[in-house]
């Protein structure tokens, strides 16, 4: 029995001597252990339950309608909105001349400062890579030629595409977000500069002028570009929640009066819920002490008042989802214009019917920012020619392409090309 014992792997002996010690145990001890492993499971139970109905109600529940707006501000209007309102990036708001901008070994792209050109998307094409002089004044008055290369920024297009991710990511049901002036932006890149620049030795009280053609410089805004979402890194309480299946890690956080979405870098991330006064993470496997989040400001309308947004800020919800999808794969029009007449920015836009490759294309630019179903792209797109009535204006060509991408969302298998009414 010693030489078997010996062979016995280490999971075997446990169950032996945990049968031996039963043996040797009164039937009031055995009674005892059998009442405490029966609450043990109870209680793992319960709490599994409890998690699954506490998520089940939080999940039933009206679905979050995500309104982001942009807009663009100068520095005091940053910090006067703080409250409602976020730089895209924060490295916008110190922009400043330094010495890194006329170094020729240094491998950033030597970006000076960024604009906004108020112009049609028709122009804006004409404008990419166009060099522009200008000249570097110093604290003693001295002066140094500087050329400039305008380039097309894609960085806040690079900012939108990764939210979208973001909302993916956190399983909702992504819309088109309207913000023209992310496709507007340029920026101006040192490209040749005097030797003799090196040798100004404080480049904070260095003044550049830039000699911008008169039809960029009446087009040009110079703020910073800033929606309601603004970016933090917490470390919530942190709790385990066993299921039958595995170890589940909730994270705790207090409830805010705003929408939270977790960045899409959170590995083993399954859903988010609100639980009473708590927002909890749900992750599975890994423990996190930090988490990257994005929290939505709503929108104030005393604030809207104050400042032009541009997003997809609605009017008025969709009453049934379902039964708008239905009538749009039939292809109603009166059902398409009760889909966009609940954005604010189409309120002068409207499709009168249906028209065909003959007739006056309005153009439009690519606001598709999610990933389109590859299936669909390859075997099923249809072109659907839509007559549109509209008032023109600077922005046009920004709204209909805008429109393309919310109609898009429900006609997933169409290219909708917008015509001349």
């Amino acid at each position: 029995m010693k030489r078997e014992e010996e062979k016995m792997d280490k999971k075997s002996l446990e169950n032996l001597l945990k049968s031996r010690a039963l043996e040797n145990m009164s039937d009031e001890e055995k009674v005892a252990i059998n009442h405490a492993s029966f609450e043990l499971l109870q209680e793992q139970h319960e709490r599994v339950s409890s998690l699954i109905e506490r998520v089940a109600d939080s999940l039933n529940g009206e679905v979050i309608d995500y309104k982001i707006g942009t807009v663009l501000l100068d520095r005091e209007e940053v910090r006067l909105f703080e409250r409602e309102i976020s730089p895209m990036f924060l490295s916008d708001l110190n922009k400043k001349v330094s010495k890194i901008l006329f170094d020729e070994n240094t491998e950033e792209e030597r970006v000076y400062k960024t604009i906004f050109l108020d112009m049609p998307y028709e122009k804006l094409k004409e404008i990419d890579e166009e060099k522009i002089d200008g000249e570097a004044t110093d604290e003693f008055g001295n002066k140094y030629k500087v050329g400039f290369r305008l380039v097309k920024e894609e960085k806040y297009i690079k900012k939108l595409r990764e939210m979208s991710e973001v909302i993916q990511r956190n399983n909702i049901k992504w819309e088109n977000i309207y913000c023209p002036f992310a496709y507007k932006a340029f920026s101006l890149i040192v490209e040749d500069f005097s030797e003799s620049i090196n040798n100004i030795e404080n480049f904070d009280k260095v003044n550049i002028k830039v000699d911008f053609p008169e039809e960029i410089r009446k087009s040009m805004i110079e703020k910073i570009l800033c929606w309601n979402i603004n970016e933090e890194t917490e470390y919530p309480e942190i709790l385990v929640r066993p299921s039958e299946e595995q170890i589940y890690y909730e994270h705790i956080l207090e409830e805010r009066d705003e929408n939270v979405l977790v960045d899409k870098s959170t590995r083993n991330f399954e859903f988010l819920y609100r639980d009473g006064e708590f927002i909890k993470i749900i992750t599975s496997n890994i423990k996190y002490e930090r988490l990257k989040l994005y929290f939505i400001k709503n929108i104030d309308f005393n604030f809207a008042k104050k400042v032009r947004l541009y997003g997809n800020i609605k009017k008025y919800n969709r009453q049934n989802n379902q039964n708008t999808e239905m009538v749009l794969i039939l292809r109603s029009i009166a059902e398409m214009n009760n889909v966009l007449q609940q954005y604010e920015v189409f309120d002068d836009y409207s499709i009168e019917g249906f028209s065909d490759k003959n007739s006056k294309i309005i153009e439009t630019y690519d606001l598709q920012i999610k990933n389109r179903d590859e299936f669909l792209l390859k075997n099923k797109r249809k072109r659907l020619y839509l007559r549109l009535k509209y008032v023109k204006s600077k922005y046009s060509s920004d709204i209909i392409s805008f429109m393309k991408g919310v109609l898009e969302e429900y006609l997933v298998d169409c290219d909708c090309i917008f015509t001349e009414f």
